[in-house]
């Protein structure tokens, strides 16, 4: 939200421009404590101009220059069609009538020199992608369908330039080349720094909804376009308001959280029939549900039932009521289509067998994928999870590991995925076991630490004693015998790790892996030093209570 005086300072800024003339570089000059924020892309643009700019110049550029814009522009393009015709109908919706730059006829000449200035900024901005007119194209007709009521010609443009300033790195995300660490972020200063402050605490609060991590996050953005240049730290102190990103980083971020909300299909409450127990039966359900391909949108396939509940699919397998446990269901294949979902068991991947040669088989025919020279497609043989998806009418498609698979290993103990109170939990519990004096034998660290991988960053651990747990529910029955959970682990995110731990059978002397997991989560246990009197009566302190992780 911008204040009075920033607003006050905008009118100002919009007089200067339309009454003294002067470009954006000169007006930079006059108020250097109160930068306008723009895409670097603008920055460059205004540098090289001949054009006289003001706010709605500027505005006018970012539209072109935007990345759905530019894909829009390229795709027209590749069709043979002038680059102006993929965003004419709404470039001139949004700025037919604009005061500083009108592009209808109802201006001097017909506002013909702002359309011709429009021609130079999709120039300038083709050319940053590779991109140059084709020779004696400038009065190629843009076409009736383009849905144009001011322009009537514009260039045809082809790719000349295999290593262009900028490229579309992926669905809405630019590569820009020019890009360097000392753009990344803004000072306070700048006239947008509380708006994008703002912006990234909403942001903040979706992608944890949607379980985007800080790891996931700085992995996207180094592969979308800011390659090596955003850490997990970095990412952590954008998140905590301690770094204000620029508008190439904001935008990046705003683009990631609008495309996961796209494909943030997973569910949490309901109910999915899931066909098939074998592949011969979902391959039957398959056909006679008659799933039209051009309706289809997205395809999840897995190898690990774990990895679709991490994705949000699953079904409750009992009602869920307050402090209950409910054990989860959920398919290995979902195809989404524009209207409804559909789930499998018998179609799986990461393998060569019968339940990946189902899944090639229900791909083909709804045109997901071609087929190659292997018996199973190499993509479905080689990834635990595949995700399918339409981008700009084509399929493409990303392949990860299974996280089960990366972080099982040999593990005395007892492992599952539950739901309780709307929120994931991981339970892992282990028998108490004894040495040969019969005393009880602490839980090694590495069992401790068996589970962390399913929370990126936790924020508390709930220390209890046996009645504790037990009055809060924090229980298991299971065929082997009832399981109590002494410690609990929460992050943001909903999600909880569960772990069986011996307090009672463990004296403080004997509690050295458990010291050593709470030092390594940045817990410090020591409530205050003993005083004299407490060390003579041989006090103990209590260990039990709930601790902020790491701080």
């Amino acid at each position: 939200m911008l204040t009075i005086f920033q607003k006050m300072l905008a009118i100002f800024i919009k007089w200067v421009y339309s009454n003294h003339k002067k470009d954006c570089s000169e007006m930079l000059t006059i108020f250097p404590e109160r930068e306008l924020e723009m895409q670097k892309i603008t920055q460059k643009f205004i540098e090289n101009t001949s054009i006289d700019t003001n706010e709605d110049v500027i505005r006018v550029f970012e539209f072109i220059a935007s990345p759905d814009s530019v894909q829009k522009m390229i795709t027209s393009t590749e069709n043979g069609k002038p680059a102006l015709a993929g965003i004419v109908h709404e470039l001139e919706e949004r700025y037919a009538d604009c005061e500083g730059f009108p592009l209808n006829h109802e201006g001097p000449g017909k506002n013909a020199k702002n359309r011709r200035n429009v021609g130079w900024m999709i120039r300038f901005v083709m050319r940053e992608y590779g991109y140059t007119p084709i020779d004696n194209s400038e009065r190629t007709r843009i076409g009736a369908d383009a849905g144009s009521e001011y322009f009537g010609n514009a260039a045809v443009y082809h790719f000349t330039n295999s290593i262009p300033n900028y490229e579309i790195a992926s669905q809405a995300f630019v590569l820009c080349r020019e890009m360097t660490v000392k753009d990344l972020y803004i000072k306070k200063d700048v006239l947008e720094y509380d708006r994008i402050r703002d912006g990234i605490a909403y942001i903040n609060k979706r992608r944890k909804e949607m379980y985007l991590g800080d790891e996931f996050v700085s992995t996207f953005l180094n592969r979308t376009g800011f390659t090596g240049m955003i850490s997990i730290a970095d990412v952590e102190l954008i998140f905590r308001g301690l770094k204000v990103p620029c508008r190439e980083l904001y935008d990046a971020l705003n683009n990631m959280i609008a495309l996961f909300d796209k494909f943030s299909v997973g569910k949490t409450m309901g109910y999915h029939e899931i066909y098939g127990s074998s592949t011969d039966k979902a391959l039957r359900a398959f056909y006679s549900l008659d799933i039209k391909p051009e309706k289809v949108q997205q395809v999840f396939v897995f190898f690990d039932k774990w990895d679709a509940i991490l994705r949000g699919f699953f079904n409750l397998e009992e009602d869920e009521t307050e402090g209950k446990l409910v054990s989860l269901d959920a398919p290995r294949m979902i195809i989404i289509t524009d209207d409804n979902q559909y789930w499998f068991h018998g179609l799986t991947t990461g393998y060569a067998g019968q339940g990946c040669g189902g899944t090639e088989e229900v791909l083909l025919k709804l045109g997901v994928i071609e087929k190659d020279k292997y018996p199973v497609k190499l993509e479905i043989q080689t990834y635990r999870v595949l995700h399918y998806y339409r981008e700009n009418g084509k399929w493409t498609f990303s392949g990860e590991d299974s996280k089960r698979d990366l972080h099982r290993q040999d593990i005395d103990g007892h492992v599952n995925l539950c739901r309780r109170d709307g929120k994931l939990v991981l339970l892992q519990a282990l028998r108490l076991k004894k040495d040969t004096m019969y005393k009880p034998i602490e839980p090694e660290l590495d069992w401790l630490c068996k589970s962390e991988y399913f929370m990126e960053k936790p924020t508390k651990i709930k220390i209890m004693s046996n009645d504790e747990a037990v009055k809060g529910g924090y229980t298991r029955n299971w065929i082997t015998g009832d399981e109590v959970y002494q410690i609990v682990i929460s992050d943001d995110y909903n999600r909880e790790i569960w772990l069986t731990y011996p307090f009672e059978e463990l004296g403080e002397d004997r509690r050295v892996n458990f010291l050593a997991f709470m030092n390594k989560l940045g817990v410090r246990l020591d409530k205050g030093k003993k005083t004299f009197l407490d060390k003579i009566l041989s006090q103990k302190q209590s260990v039990y209570g709930t601790y902020e992780i790491g701080r």
